[in-house]
C-alpha cells in the first residue's frame, strides 16, 4: 500500500480528500502546516506528497522545494484553487510531477496519482551499468554485480556509486551528496565522510572510474 502526505491548511478539504485516496487504497497522513510536514517527511518514508499551493506559514512550492533538498527523488503533486502560469512555471522548475485545480475531477486525480506512482516503480527497476568496470547496480535490490559476482557494499556506498553511475562524467559535488543522501537539518555531516565512502568503493571494487576533482567532488568517468 502506498503511503501519501498530503498537506493542507484547509482542515475540510484536506479530510475530504483523505476519505477518497483511502477510498482508493491508498495510507494516507494529513498535514495542516507545511512547517509540521517537513517534520512529518523526516520521520516517515511517503511515496508521495499532495500540496497545497496558499497556506500561510510557507506556500506550497518553497514546501516542496525543502523537501526535494533532502529527498530529491520524492513524487509531488501541486493542488490549487488558484492556478497560474508563473506558479507553474514554479513548480516545473523545481520538478513537480503535477500541477492540478483543487476542482480536478475526481477520477482524474486518481489517474494521475495512479500513473505518478507507477512510474515511480518502473523506475525501481532501473539498473545502472559501467561496461568498463564490468559493474551492474540494481536499485530495487540494492545489490552491485561485477563481473557477475555480488560485491557487498554499505548502504551509503551503494547510494553514492549509484548517484555516480546516474550521473556518468558530471562532477558531483560532496554538497551534492550529502544533500541527497544524509538528513542535513538533523546531523551536521562533515564533508570528508564522502572521502572516505569514495576511497572504501574504489577499495572494494578495484576501480578507476571515480576521478576526483580537487576542491569539488568527483566524477564517474566513461
Amino acid at each position: 500500500m502506498s503511503s501519501i502526505l498530503i498537506v493542507d491548511d484547509n482542515v475540510s478539504y484536506s479530510e475530504r480528500l483523505k476519505k477518497i485516496l483511502e477510498a482508493a487504497g491508498y495510507h494516507i497522513d494529513i498535514s495542516n502546516d507545511p512547517v509540521d510536514g517537513i517534520v512529518m517527511v523526516g520521520q516517515k518514508k511517503y511515496d508521495l506528497i499532495i500540496s497545497d499551493l496558499m497556506m500561510d506559514t510557507i506556500d506550497g512550492i518553497k514546501f516542496l522545494q525543502t523537501i526535494k533538498k533532502f529527498h530529491p527523488k520524492m513524487k509531488t503533486i501541486i493542488l490549487t484553487g488558484m492556478p497560474t502560469v508563473e506558479t507553474e512555471l514554479q513548480a516545473l522548475d523545481i520538478y513537480v510531477d503535477q500541477y492540478l485545480q483543487k476542482d480536478v475531477h475526481v477520477d482524474l486525480l486518481l489517474k494521475y496519482i495512479e500513473t505518478i506512482l507507477e512510474r515511480e516503480n518502473q523506475l525501481k527497476d532501473v539498473k545502472f551499468y559501467s561496461k568498463v568496470e564490468h559493474i551492474e547496480c540494481h536499485v530495487e535490490s540494492r545489490k552491485v554485480i561485477q563481473n557477475g559476482q555480488e560485491v557487498a557494499l554499505s548502504r551509503k556506498e551503494f547510494d553514492l556509486l549509484a548517484y555516480l553511475l546516474e550521473h556518468k562524467n558530471k562532477v558531483i559535488t560532496r554538497e551534492e551528496f550529502i544533500n541527497a543522501f544524509w538528513d542535513v537539518k538533523y546531523e551536521f555531516i562533515d564533508e570528508r565522510v564522502i572521502d572516505v565512502h569514495i576511497k572504501d568503493i574504489r577499495r572494494k571494487l578495484g576501480i578507476q572510474s571515480i576521478v576526483s576533482i580537487r576542491g569539488y567532488g568527483y566524477k564517474w568517468v566513461e
